[in-house]
């Protein structure tokens, strides 16, 4: 068992973490890199954290500005923190899907007022669903 230490900079913060190698050449391993800003930073002094970061908040698609935030994956509504009327901001949660047995956390993607909620908690929605509109 062979350990590496990494540096890795998210969002514009750097964390060092420790990979323990576990066999396969370089060339059998693929990477894909996380979007911008989807990868929150792990609890300082937390390995667990590091090693299984929790899901990322996904930016919310916004067309023509404020309106309705759209659901960018297929998934479970399992929690809408906001309620209508409530002020926003571009990073505020407004909904938590559940895909892939993973938890995703849906941001407002512009600053507002919640005007509309289209989704429930335990609603099965499609990529692409209006969840939240935001005026």
């Amino acid at each position: 068992m062979t350990m590496r230490k990494f540096r890795v900079k998210v969002n514009g913060k750097v964390f060092e973490v420790d990979v323990e190698e576990v066999g396969g050449s370089a060339s059998a391993m693929t990477s894909a890199a996380p979007r911008p800003g989807t990868v929150p930073p792990p609890t300082q002094g937390s390995r667990q954290a590091a090693a299984t970061p929790a899901a990322a908040p996904a930016p919310a698609p916004a067309a023509d500005g404020p309106g309705w935030v759209q659901c960018p994956m297929a998934g479970k509504v399992q929690k809408i923190p906001v309620k209508v009327g409530d002020a926003v901001k571009p990073d505020t949660v407004v909904v938590v899907l559940e895909a892939m047995k993973m938890e995703t956390s849906v941001c407002a993607g512009v600053a507002g007022t919640v005007r509309d909620i289209a989704a429930s908690e335990g609603n099965v929605v499609d990529s692409g669903a209006r969840l939240v509109r935001i005026a």
